[in-house]
């Protein structure tokens, strides 16, 4: 009797916008691929953690930040992200509409790579000139 593993593995687990100013947004020009590394079908959750200063809003205002994502073969265009791709402080599971661009994040055989972009939107306005940085967590998850 095998038991069942739900496990996951990024390739590149950092990403820096670098300096970008209020009120405007980045999309990163290289993807975090994802790998299901367990024995069974997965879904993945994604979730970001507040900086020191600002916390993350389905949309951006005053040191409150977005951040969106989608899985896709390519760099989505701007456009295409949408409240279904908005990450917060509660994990949210891919779906054929969350985080779905011309790939999901839902029923990932195992051994199977998926590749998922970011788009970053600065808050309107902003309490602090430091950088600032969050976390973004993906889990597996059992279907």
């Amino acid at each position: 009797y095998m038991n069942n593993v739900l496990s996951v593995s990024l390739y590149q687990t950092d990403y820096n916008f670098g300096t970008l100013p209020a009120d405007s947004f980045g999309i990163c020009t290289a993807p975090i691929y994802i790998y299901n590394e367990g024995n069974i079908t997965t879904n993945y959750g994604i979730k970001c953690s507040a900086t020191n200063r600002w916390m993350p809003a389905e949309v951006s205002g005053s040191d409150a930040f977005v951040v969106q994502a989608k899985f896709n073969t390519t760099i989505p265009a701007s456009g295409s992200f949408t409240t279904n791709d908005t990450v917060g402080l509660v994990s949210k599971t891919s779906s054929a509409t969350v985080f779905a661009g011309d790939a999901t994040g839902m029923n990932i055989p195992p051994a199977d790579t998926r590749t998922l972009w970011f788009k970053y939107t600065t808050p309107k306005s902003t309490s602090t000139t430091q950088p600032q940085s969050t976390t973004l967590s993906i889990t597996a998850q059992q279907p």
